[in-house]
């Protein structure tokens, strides 16, 4: 019940609504801002990454190589430290991490910085961010895996113990400036977005929150 007199919520949206700030983007997927306040958005389908200069103006920047879209994949997160661009992109053979840079015109060409992540038509994850830390976190889904729809803490239990190291279901984290395979974190499984403990299909957000 709302009161009269009850303080007005801080959560409650502008009443001037929303506005657009980009418009003709096939299927905007991910957002990442760079050091200018600008922005870079990857279209998931295309493969291609649009600079947002200013609202309103928009250019096309380069195409990520190697994007083979299908379903849920394709070219999907995007991350930046600095002008380096970090993509999270689905292949033909996998789910990858790759790294360019950014000169203010145009991308340069991708090199790997993380490759085998388990891809599919669906659930492939691919929320990428920096955290606190300076590192880039990696979210990935279980990319339709049939075994994952299975119900049971128990059976969830099982699962992660048998596969410890899988880069599936995971988050991975990663130094921006790695020495070598031993730089890599990658978690035992993410629980308790589901009832059954079997933990996350796909993550479609990343953040952060101070602690308390």
């Amino acid at each position: 019940m709302a009161c009269a007199d009850d303080p007005e919520s801080l959560g409650q949206p502008a009443s001037a609504g929303p506005e657009d700030v980009a418009t003709n983007l096939d299927v905007p997927w991910g957002i990442a801002f760079l050091p200018d306040g600008s922005a870079l958005i990857a279209e998931r389908d295309s493969g291609a990454v649009q600079h947002m200069a200013q609202p309103g103006v928009v250019n096309n920047v380069g195409t990520v190589a190697g994007v083979a879209a299908r379903g849920e994949g394709g070219l999907l997160g995007l991350a930046t430290s600095g002008q380096t661009v970090f993509a999270y992109l689905t292949t033909a053979q996998d789910n990858r991490v790759v790294t360019m840079r950014f000169d203010g015109a145009s991308l340069t060409q991708s090199s790997p910085t993380l490759t085998g992540i388990p891809a599919g038509s669906i659930h492939d994850g691919g929320r990428i961010a920096f955290g606190p830390d300076g590192k880039l976190y990696v979210t990935t889904g279980e990319s339709g895996d049939p075994g994952w729809r299975r119900t049971g803490p128990r059976w969830a239990a099982r699962f992660f113990a048998s596969m410890p190291t899988a880069p599936s279901r995971r988050t991975i984290r990663i130094p921006p400036r790695r020495s070598g395979p031993s730089d890599i974190a990658i978690s035992k499984g993410w629980r308790g977005i589901r009832a059954d403990g079997c933990g996350s299909r796909s993550m479609g957000r990343t953040g952060w929150t101070s602690s308390t």
